[in-house]
């Protein structure tokens, strides 16, 4: 049941049992993978309620998994807000998240530079799968052999539109660094 904020949260600590969780959260959160995070790392990010009606806002899982832990305390942020702009924000922090998306290769690279994913978020059959979904990324990059990308020394081109240039270029400079590393083998 050991507790742990940020020391930025301190002054914001209250008693886990005047909040409540918003009756129109429809949000489904993992609350086992957000208990494991506040078991590695602590609470680093306050929940935010509406003050008044201590419906939580931003943070409903999060209250939730420290609840499951026994915690007895939470750093959350009072809002003076309406109903209305309390369920806009409420959405709107639900709906961003689902929004957002990765930069794979950047990702992979991330948590293969850690010694181990505790805490991470993610399990060794994620990174598996994050690194077989970027292969098969890398190689739908291949064109179809026709009359535009065929050559005749065996060679090909690749087509795509200029705004996807980084991302093409790495994606080829890595196929080619696995290829001569296959080599090497």
């Amino acid at each position: 049941m050991s507790q742990n904020f940020a020391p930025v949260l301190l002054e914001f600590l209250i008693d886990i049992d005047e909040l409540k969780e918003h009756p129109k959260n429809s949000r489904q959160g993992d609350i086992g993978a957000i208990t494991q995070s506040l078991e590695a790392h602590g609470q680093y990010d306050p929940i935010k309620y509406r003050r008044g009606t201590m419906e939580i806002v931003v943070g409903n899982h999060r209250w939730k998994a420290a609840r499951a832990l026994g915690w007895k305390q939470v750093a959350a942020i009072p809002l003076d807000i309406d109903e209305d702009e309390a369920l806009r924000i409420l959405l709107n922090d639900n709906r961003s998240s689902d929004l957002a998306s990765y930069d794979e290769p950047l990702l992979i690279d991330t948590l293969q530079s850690l010694p181990d994913l505790t805490g991470t978020g993610f399990t060794g059959d994620d990174l598996d799968d994050l690194i077989a979904q970027n292969g098969e990324w890398v190689s739908d990059m291949e064109p179809e052999t026709d009359e535009q990308t065929s050559t005749t020394d065996g060679s090909f081109k690749v087509m795509f539109d200029e705004a996807d240039r980084e991302e093409v270029r790495e994606a080829i400079t890595n196929a080619i660094d696995g290829v001569e590393s296959a080599r090497l083998v």
